[in-house]
């Protein structure tokens, strides 16, 4: 009986279902509260719809982060990522100390997630870890984007969301706007 207490608190809570509602191309995107990340002067904006309210569950999460990487979804540290922030960019990096999340006008909650295009970005000075990082670049890469929402933790089950494809011909559409 014991192991099966142990077991049960050893599972991490999930962290829900994302549809995409629009993905755009945008060169003001907030910043999570004392990050300290260069200006990378255009990011992809990937909206989220959900029926899980991350603030809901602050008390089961010390902190989500959005992971993102070619699918399918690999190396969750691919792609440089920030988020999630509600519908109206309020970092919800720390969900209980968030203003708690009102559902839309269409009954769910929303967020958004911001991607660096490319990596490295022309004008941008990397130390050197993140120099030495590996190139992409969504414009020429031809692939699907996944994105994941993750709460870390040591739960034997991962507090994670279940992955959201993002087709390239969405991802092509944004950035072929703002060329």
């Amino acid at each position: 009986m014991a192991g099966a207490i142990v077991a049960l608190s050893s599972c991490g809570q999930p962290l829900g279902e994302y549809e995409i509602e629009a993905v755009t191309l945008t060169d003001e995107a907030p910043m999570l509260e004392g990050v300290r990340a260069p200006d990378y002067g255009r990011l992809l904006k990937i909206e989220l719809s959900s029926e899980t309210s991350l603030t809901a569950i602050s008390d089961q999460i010390d902190g989500v982060y959005a992971l993102a990487d070619f699918c399918p979804f690999s190396d969750r540290y691919y792609l440089t990522t920030f988020g999630p922030f509600s519908g109206h960019d309020a970092d919800l990096g720390v969900p209980s100390f968030a203003e708690p999340l009102v559902r839309g006008s269409d009954g769910k909650f929303h967020y958004n997630v911001y991607i660096v295009p490319s990596h490295p970005m022309p004008g941008i000075e990397y130390h050197r870890a993140a120099s030495a990082r590996e190139t992409y670049n969504l414009e020429a890469d031809n692939r699907d984007i996944c994105i994941r929402l993750d709460a870390p933790g040591y739960d034997i089950i991962r507090s994670e969301s279940e992955i959201v494809r993002v087709p390239y011909e969405d991802i092509s559409g944004a950035l072929s706007s703002g060329s």
